[in-house]
């Protein structure tokens, strides 16, 4: 599992335990092991770094947003939250929806080979969070993705956790290991609340663990600079997992009372409602 180890000393990403000041080896579990070689580290730190630094540019800031997500889902476990989804909606193609995505994906490993696409089951949709656990999980274009299962994906995101199952021939249950706190991250030519909206009772609480965000065109739009430059993505990979996790375990007092102080000037800067917590 991509999580925090239980007394929140160390930071589990593939088959490495990343520790405040050293990095050792951890055996993954037969889960796992499949998706191990999609957590490596290739090519130069700061050729990722300067590729990435592009979304510090005016107007990028919802790109921005998006990608920093990808950081923000390993402080999932300090709060109340046990997962999301963020949607990122452009009606207009080569919006740069697909690269944020594959940039996320970037920070812990393997850009495409990490993006889930609708075309997966929806079980193995389910293990990779559940695998994923604390790390962001992507997923690209679900606009023809049907209601009726937007809904049991939202549902079943925004709870934390799979479905629980009986054993067969038995009547107990089977041991669910399928449980996360982190988002879903996906991308779409129309808004997901419009589909859910669609479906009749749908609950209200799950609408507002949903946050969309519209993609407008890269003010600087250049196809051929922008396939070169974000393509450095595909060699360039997995190299700020290791300092930013141990950042977070080296200092972690002082980033939940860093989490604790934004979160209240985000409340009171935005007017957040107590139906609106999760927003914040």
């Amino acid at each position: 599992m991509q999580q925090w180890v239980e007394d929140e000393s160390a930071i589990i990403i593939g088959d490495r335990e990343i520790r405040a000041t050293e990095t050792v080896y951890s055996p993954p579990s037969a889960p796992t092991l499949p998706l191990v070689p999609l957590f490596q580290v290739k090519g130069d730190f700061q050729i990722w770094k300067d590729t990435i630094n592009t979304y510090g540019r005016e107007g990028m800031e919802a790109r921005a947003f998006a990608f920093f997500m990808g950081f923000g889902t390993m402080l999932m476990k300090f709060t109340a939250l046990d997962g999301f989804l963020l949607n990122l909606v452009s009606r207009e193609s080569g919006s740069g929806k697909t690269t944020i995505l594959q940039a996320i994906n970037s920070i812990y490993g393997r850009p495409k080979e990490l993006l889930l696409s609708p075309k997966d089951t929806y079980n193995s949709r389910m293990s990779r969070l559940g695998v994923m656990q604390n790390l962001a999980v992507t997923m690209d274009e679900i606009t023809n993705m049907p209601p009726e299962q937007m809904s049991n994906q939202v549902y079943d995101v925004t709870s934390g956790r799979g479905k629980n199952r009986l054993k067969q021939h038995e009547n107990a249950e089977r041991r669910n290991d399928t449980k996360f706190q982190t988002g879903l991250i996906t991308s779409s030519n129309r808004y997901v609340t419009d589909a859910l909206l669609s479906i009749k009772g749908f609950p209200d609480g799950e609408l507002k663990r949903i946050l969309e965000i519209n993609i407008k065109p890269d003010p600087f739009d250049d196809a051929t600079w922008a396939r070169q430059h974000f393509g450095q993505l595909m060699n360039n990979y997995g190299h700020a997992m290791e300092p930013f996790s141990q950042a977070l375990v080296g200092q972690l007092p002082m980033v939940k009372a860093k989490m604790a102080d934004v979160q209240v000037r985000i409340e009171q800067a935005a007017g957040i409602k107590n139906a609106e917590r999760y927003w914040a």
